[in-house]
């Protein structure tokens, strides 16, 4: 059984940000809407700090949240926190706060405060999720914002485009023929291989940092 928390932090981590972000569509003065952004951000980095001292007197390795929602209507833990990803909430929290607060006022004109709180929310629920093919969804999902960055600038998208849709499609085939019985003594090679490549080429590590100089370039 896993350990309960004592308030659902994780699904307010998720939900503060994804909320925000609609009510930015509303909100057409950018200064306006910075203010908002960095309210909401700084309230969740409050709701990852408040999961993570939750967490840490359980000494357990993962814990679901309390009234889980997803528990609820699905009969399965889809969003938790491990030992791994507790510390990693709050510190994703405070480097999008960081960027909403850093965002200097000649530059709010250009800057969408509504994708960042959007994208705050797909990382923030991906750190969180334990289901392997929400995993694949959310990430492929997080290559949605920079994509709709470029094109609303006018820019090119091509090269990212590329690079994302060659990561999608790794992640889903590396996933897909992932064996039932692979463990730690017996891994499924290519399906590791597949999926670490993904992964390296979502980092930008592969190929020479090649998607990431392009979108500085035009972002």
């Amino acid at each position: 059984m896993i350990p309960e928390l004592h308030l659902p932090w994780l699904e307010l981590t998720i939900l503060i940000p994804l909320l925000g972000s609609i009510a930015l569509i509303f909100i057409r003065d950018p200064v306006r809407s910075r203010s908002v952004a960095t309210l909401l951000c700084g309230v969740t980095l409050l709701t990852s700090v408040g999961e993570w001292l939750d967490f840490s007197p359980l000494h357990s390795f993962e814990a679901h949240d309390h009234w889980d929602l997803f528990q609820l209507f699905f009969h399965r833990y889809i969003f938790v926190v491990d030992e791994l990803s507790a510390p990693l909430l709050p510190l994703t929290a405070l480097i999008y706060l960081m960027t909403v607060v850093s965002t200097l006022r000649t530059k709010v004109q250009r800057f969408s405060f509504t994708m960042t709180l959007f994208s705050l929310a797909v990382v923030m629920a991906t750190l969180s999720c334990k289901e392997p093919w929400i995993i694949v969804a959310l990430m492929s999902l997080s290559t949605v914002p920079p994509w709709l960055e470029m094109k609303a600038r006018g820019q090119c998208t091509r090269v990212y485009s590329i690079h994302m849709g060659l990561f999608v499609v790794m992640l889903i085939a590396g996933l897909a023929i992932v064996r039932s019985d692979a463990s730690p003594e017996n891994p499924s090679v290519v399906a590791g291989a597949m999926l670490t490549f993904a992964a390296l080429l979502r980092s930008g590590i592969v190929p020479v940092h090649c998607w990431m100089t392009d979108l500085f370039e035009k972002a």
